[in-house]
């Protein structure tokens, strides 16, 4: 199992966890930040267009990801959570006190999902 794919299994982890808890704010962060993993293992645009990979677990058509390291996929996990702090604060003065708060949360959902990672992950 790749690095990417251990963090990856955790946040699957934590996303049933949050279904069986019906706790939308927690499965909405989680959800959108496998989504940035997701997005970040893609290969940039005309990479290599013709580089399907073709195996035996592979999707027909898939093309071979990006490999990232545990830095890259804490790196992104930061850029999550700064996004979030950044919006919570605009909310803040825009005395929207209850989305700030749930941005917040949010972000400190993602901070502890750092530590988890770094803990079981590497």
């Amino acid at each position: 199992m790749t690095t990417i794919d251990a963090w990856k299994d955790l946040l699957r982890v934590k996303i049933r966890a949050a279904l069986v808890a019906k706790d939308r704010p927690v499965l909405a962060v989680l959800r959108e930040t496998l989504a940035a993993l997701d997005n970040a293992e893609a290969p940039p645009l005309g990479a290599s267009e013709n580089s399907f990979v073709v195996s035996d677990d592979a999707r027909s058509g898939d093309i071979e990801r990006l490999a990232l390291s545990s830095e890259a996929v804490v790196a992104i996990i930061e850029g999550e959570i700064r996004e979030r702090r950044d919006a919570s604060a605009t909310y803040q003065r825009l005395d929207r006190h209850d989305e700030a708060n749930v941005l917040t949360m949010q972000a400190d959902v993602l901070a502890a999902f750092i530590d988890e990672g770094r803990a079981t992950c590497g």
